[in-house]
């Protein structure tokens, strides 16, 4: 824009602009010719051209800032909802992050309760241990115990048979790793070398067992029931002995023989 005193009527007349120069309006004292009027006018048509190239210039100015101000504000508006979004993603972890903590404290005051209740459990622990340690030392006292019976029993089936093997005609023979196989002779008189025979094993509860008896002799389990109850092994090889003589034909108490018509 051109100043106010920059009119080109204001050059070599009085201002038409009311107010300028605190002047009124005044009627000119001099006449213009049409050639100064041509001139004065395309002065100001070139002063308005000029101006309106100008305004023009300003108003593209404006219009780009404002184009600009939006994409501005359109990318501020995005980076709101961005930051905003990166904001609540935070929130959530925030709010894990305390759900972890809260667990985690949790069981720090679960172990803490666990850590005072060690002293006690510990006690107890070393209560059924020697508990345990106590019946294990009653079984291996048990053990210890069977394992003497047995050598014993051992000992004393060894004494009978050596002690009757002079005398009845006794004889025995190990079979496999557990049995003794007993014969005895001089039972029949008429056949003295005739064998009377009976396998004996003792189990791992020390009980006697005996088998394989040749003749079968009546009453046997009672007699082996004895021994166990006695554990008196000569005296049931005694009693073995003298049933076998009693089934001897033609001895007392033996069965009577039965002769075909």
């Amino acid at each position: 824009f051109l100043p106010l005193n920059a009119c080109p009527l204001s050059q070599g007349s009085t201002c038409l602009s009311k107010g300028v120069g605190q002047k009124k309006w005044a009627r000119p004292t001099m006449s213009i010719s049409d050639a100064e009027l041509s001139a004065v006018t395309a002065e100001v048509d070139a002063w308005a051209s000029k101006n309106v190239r100008a305004l023009d210039a300003l108003s593209e100015e404006h219009r780009a800032a404002i184009d600009e101000l939006e994409g501005n504000s359109s990318s501020l508006s995005q980076q709101q909802l961005e930051l905003d979004d990166a904001l609540s993603h935070r929130s959530d972890a925030a709010k894990q992050a305390q759900r972890v903590v809260a667990g985690l404290v949790s069981q720090l005051e679960q172990l803490d309760v666990e850590q005072q209740q060690l002293p006690a459990k510990r006690a107890e622990i070393e209560r059924v241990i020697d508990q345990e340690s106590q019946s294990l030392a009653s079984v291996q006292r048990a053990i210890t115990e069977q394992e003497a019976t047995g050598e014993r029993r051992s000992v004393e089936l060894a004494k009978g048979t050596s002690m009757y093997r002079k005398w009845l005609g006794l004889a025995f023979e190990r079979v496999g790793e557990d049995r003794l196989r007993l014969d005895l002779k001089h039972v029949d008189p008429s056949s003295p070398e005739r064998s009377f025979s009976f396998e004996v094993y003792v189990d791992a509860k020390n009980i006697y067992h005996v088998d394989k008896c040749d003749p079968p002799t009546p009453g046997l389990a009672q007699l082996v029931a004895h021994l166990n109850e006695t554990n008196n092994f000569a005296e049931f090889v005694r009693t073995v002995r003298r049933k076998f003589q009693e089934s001897v034909p033609g001895r007392e108490g033996a069965p009577a023989i039965v002769t075909q018509p």
